[in-house]
């Protein structure tokens, strides 16, 4: 009677995971391609905007008080990123490209910072590293044309100042290692040093920090601490940036099974605590591969 109930159990067992593995390989089939003579698993591309200002954010502040949000509508303002990631087995070949615009009013001074980067990852389940070649600079990039047509279309004030008159260009040089600590079905412990180095007129960083990410329900949330040491820091861009303690904390939603929006907030992300930054990242494409949405929103 054992072996007559066991054996159709055991057959049913096996042609389940047999349709499940089949099921996963024609799902990985259907999202590779070839690029350039090479094969890829699948991709994710992203798009990201930051500010450290949003429009109800006076009349919050004006209801519970100046320090519910600070904000000084002033140096790191607005900042924007996209990239490209091509994915085969554990490697992962990125493009990305960045946006700042920064400002100081305290010493009439206001520059944009535009860096891209080609990236390449790799590792396993308990250590993932990466590392990045680019270009970087800063100099009259239609900053101030786009803070002063925000400010005019939500009726705040216009913002005059003077462009740096160092421009320069450079290289870049990008380092990261990640360390999963610890790893649940439902919560993710990754402890992550990034560096920068650059030939430009932009500060160089280190960045150690230690991020959780967790799942409940429909819902992933991230939160981050690190302490970020910038040097190399030219004047007066020292009105900017600094060394210090970060703090953050992301939500995603899932709109569907490859693409999902996340609103994020930090806190001394640059290096100034007191300054925050609101963002809203959009992905779509494989969300399984990415090791933290909060170390992507990260650069300078």
């Amino acid at each position: 009677m054992k072996i007559n109930y066991c054996f159709p159990t055991l057959v049913l067992f096996l042609n389940l995971v047999i349709i499940n593995t089949s099921a996963a390989q024609e799902n990985q089939k259907a999202n590779s391609f070839s690029l350039l003579n090479q094969q890829f698993d699948d991709y994710l591309v992203s798009i990201q905007y930051a500010n450290d200002d949003f429009i109800i954010e006076k009349d919050i502040n004006r209801l519970f008080g100046n320090t519910v949000f600070p904000s000084s509508d002033d140096h790191v303002t607005m900042s924007m990123a996209s990239s490209l990631s091509l994915m085969r087995q554990s490697k992962q070949w990125s493009f990305d490209f960045h946006y700042h615009i920064l400002t100081a009013r305290k010493w009439n001074y206001r520059t944009d910072a535009i860096a891209f980067r080609f990236r390449f990852c790799d590792g396993n389940n308990i250590v993932r590293y990466g590392i990045g070649v680019g270009g970087i600079g800063n100099g009259n990039y239609f900053g101030s044309s786009i803070q002063n047509s925000y400010h005019r279309t939500f009726g705040y004030e216009e913002v005059t100042l003077r462009y740096d008159s160092f421009d320069q260009w450079g290289y870049l040089l990008n380092a990261e290692a990640h360390v999963y600590l610890s790893t649940y079905r439902y919560f993710t412990v990754i402890s992550s040093i990034t560096s920068m180095l650059s030939t430009a007129r932009l500060p160089d960083n280190l960045t150690l920090s230690v991020t959780t990410r967790s799942n409940a329900l429909w819902l992933s949330f991230e939160t981050s601490i690190g302490y970020s040491a910038r040097y190399n820091i030219h004047y007066p861009q020292f009105a900017i940036f600094g060394s210090g303690i970060s703090y953050s904390a992301l939500a995603e939603v899932p709109i569907s099974e490859r693409f999902s929006v996340a609103g994020w907030i930090s806190d001394g992300q640059f290096g100034k605590i007191g300054e925050t930054q609101f963002g809203i990242l959009l992905q779509w494409g494989n969300l399984q591969r990415i090791i933290s949405n909060l170390n992507e929103v990260s650069f300078l």
